[in-house]
């Protein structure tokens, strides 16, 4: 373009705003060092070309017109309300199955389903420009960080002079998108077959959500975006609010004014903040794809992740201090703009490894108390009664459960049979042959003793309390009629003060300062003026295997890394074990709704003094370990 355009200024075809062409030639000069640095990237966003779809899409209009009816949207509408309000209604069961969406079992169908909606909601865009006279003359396939996903060229629909012909076309996608959502969840919501259900609820997560966090995301280059462009009015709006920032940090920091004085203050803001977002967004967005591949390929995602923030920190570093020092903007103000560059220089290194990590440390906790007692199922059994309800006061032996055992009933019985059997034959036999009488001796012991035990495994099905105390929890009265196996968790009895468990890692160990005595601060969940002290009572390697509470894992989203399966931890974690101070615990002991066995809570602790850079590469170690052990 740059050649082209001094080209027609040299033949005098065009006059150039400006007597030489610098000012261009800088541009076209940042232009190609952008695009070479973006060449390591490009693999992630691969672009193929496939076929020119303006034919098929010309010769299958009329099939697809009535799509775009007024009569076909108003049902549209009213189907959409009808999925939503499903939806709400049965979130608990549309919820419980997204934590296994992603099962090795899941995914040659989420993978075909993904390819197939993509390439609708590109016939959405090219069927929507048609409708409109536009020519659709390329369609094809991507590649975003290995997902597949497909595109066409509808760019003719900007030479549309209406903006809701536009707006139709930017929506055709995700519009076509919406009538697959929509079928899939009345299939799963009312079909009987768990096969198709199961098929119809992935096919919605796919065609919905999926579309709502990317193709509706205006941060992204997608339909959101450039539908936020529509609606402001404001075309090439990235490039836009990204000049609108940069003209605000020179007006706070060197005082100049470059931006345009005719944008209205409430647009500038807009603008403004939709740069700051996109800038992080985009930064964010490129740093999780590295993390991602890095869990199963760490030398890819380690060394993507490394260029990336190299090549951003180098360039900003060096665009920023160029233009302090060189431009031909700060001339007029180079002393001001070379005191600017040094306090920057100083103020760097002073934020990263001098001035200490601001604020504590919060971690889950769990609530338990100083003695606990789980009852397990002696014998296998049916579940017939529950006795006891949770929150209950119970002394030792009282009944919590009743169940029954057919077998263990008739085995009972047939071992009474047989007892009597061998004692009527010894008794017949010390009436006819005394010296018979001594064999049937241990017969009739060893019937005894599994007489006894079959009587033992009986009494199992009635199980009691061992001790006194309070019923933290017990086995709901709506299992009645399930089987239960021996070692099967009925009741927990628990007494004493409620205390606090926490768990944590090495590093959070020794980024606090953990130790027997000190004090801690809690907090309950939702209820942000229910707080108080604890004191630490004990801090000590874990020695169970498997969490005792997924609270503290990765799997709600915390610090402690365990295996999803198992449960087990895959480092080696601490346990730091918390009383509840007596004024604090007065204070709360109203809301026995949190003293519960495994409630929830959160706790502060103090962080060591240790500086932003100290703990950025500490992270960023403890990463690196982590991966690399998984790879």
């Amino acid at each position: 373009f740059y050649k082209f355009v001094r080209q027609l200024h040299s033949m005098c075809l065009l006059t150039l705003p400006f007597n030489d062409g610098d000012s261009l030639f800088q541009r076209h000069e940042a232009i190609t060092r952008s695009r070479a640095r973006a060449t390591v990237l490009r693999f992630l966003f691969v672009k193929i070309p496939l076929v020119n779809p303006d034919k098929f899409l010309t010769q299958t209009m009329p099939f697809f017109r009535w799509l775009f009816s007024p009569v076909f949207v108003f049902f549209w509408l009213i189907a959409f309300t009808a999925a939503g309000l499903v939806v709400f209604s049965r979130s608990t069961e549309f919820f419980e199955p997204l934590n296994g969406l992603l099962a090795a079992k899941n995914i040659p169908f989420l993978w075909l389903s993904l390819i197939g909606l993509k390439v609708w909601h590109e016939l959405g865009h090219g069927f929507a420009c048609k409708l409109y006279g536009g020519r659709v003359p390329e369609m094809g396939a991507m590649l975003l960080a290995g997902m597949p996903a497909a595109y066409v060229d509808a760019s003719a629909a900007w030479s549309f002079r209406k903006r809701r012909h536009r707006l139709v076309v930017i929506l055709g996608g995700m519009y076509f998108e919406s009538i697959i959502a929509i079928l899939s969840v009345f299939t799963w919501a009312f079909s009987t077959n768990a096969l198709l259900s199961s098929c119809a609820f992935q096919l919605f997560v796919m065609a919905g959500i999926i579309t709502i966090f990317f193709n509706a995301n205006p941060l992204m280059r997608y339909d959101g975006y450039f539908i936020l462009s529509e609606l402001s009015g404001i075309q090439n709006l990235r490039s836009k609010a990204t000049k609108q920032l940069h003209s605000f940090w020179k007006y706070i920091f060197l005082g100049l004014k470059t931006g345009d004085t005719s944008i209205r203050s409430g647009e500038r803001l807009f603008l403004m903040l939709f740069a700051l977002a996109a800038s992080i967004y985009k930064q964010v967005l490129i740093i999780t794809i590295a993390v991602v591949l890095s869990y199963k390929f760490p030398i890819v995602g380690l060394s993507l992740a490394v260029f990336h923030v190299g090549t951003t920190v180098f360039s900003l570093i060096k665009k920023v201090y160029h233009y302090l020092l060189f431009h031909e903007e700060t001339s007029q103000i180079r002393f001001r703009s070379r005191m600017v560059a040094g306090a920057a220089a100083i103020s760097l290194p002073l934020v990263l490894f001098v001035l200490p990590m601001p604020g504590g440390i919060r971690i889950p906790a769990v609530v338990g108390f100083e003695v606990e007692n789980v009852v397990r199922m002696g014998a296998p059994g049916f579940l017939k009664t529950v006795y006891a309800k949770s929150g209950a006061r119970v002394a030792a032996g009282d009944d919590l459960i009743d169940s029954d055992n057919v077998e263990l009933d008739d085995q009972l019985i047939e071992k009474q049979i047989q007892l009597n059997v061998s004692m009527l034959k010894s008794q017949s036999a010390y009436a006819d042959d005394f010296e018979n009488v001594a064999r049937f001796k241990p017969v009739i012991r060893q019937q005894r003793e599994e007489l006894l035990d079959s009587l033992s495994e009986l009494q199992k099905l009635s199980v009691k309390s061992q001790q006194d105390g309070w019923i933290a929890k017990i086995i709901d009265n709506r299992q009645i009629g399930r089987m239960l196996k021996k070692g099967d968790e009925i009741a927990t009895i628990v007494d004493g003060k409620p205390i606090l468990r926490a768990w944590v890692n090495g590093e959070q160990l020794k980024a606090t300062g953990i130790s027997t005595g000190s004090k801690v601060h809690f907090r309950l969940p939702g209820s942000s003026f229910m707080t108080g002290k604890a004191r630490i009572q004990r801090v000590q390697p874990a020695t169970k295997k498997q969490m005792r509470s997924l609270a503290v894992t990765q799997v709600t989203g915390e610090t402690i890394v365990v295996d999803p399966l198992t449960k087990n931890p895959l480092e080696k974690i601490f346990e730091v074990q918390m009383a509840i101070e007596d004024h604090s615990l007065r204070n709360i002991q109203s809301n026995r709704e949190w003293m519960q066995l495994g409630g929830g809570a959160s706790i502060r602790l103090d962080r060591n003094k240790e500086s932003l850079g100290s703990w950025i590469v500490r992270r960023i170690r403890s990463f690196v370990q982590k991966v690399t052990v998984n790879g």
